[in-house]
Formats: C-alpha cells, structure tokens, sequence
C-alpha cells in the first residue's frame, strides 16, 4: 500500500512539474 502511494505521489508531482513548466515558457 505504501509503496502505490509513493508511485501516485510521484506520478503527481510529474504532472505538477509538468504543468509548472509550461506555465513558466508561457510567460
């Protein structure tokens, strides 16, 4: 259970990069 966890979490955090990214070359 734990380690699904930590796999979303990173999945998460990828697309939070993700979309932080291409919000920052839009600007």
């Amino acid at each position: 259970m734990e380690i699904h966890l930590k796999q979303y979490e990173k999945e998460c955090l990828k697309s939070t990069m993700l979309k932080h990214e291409e919000t920052f070359k839009e600007q």
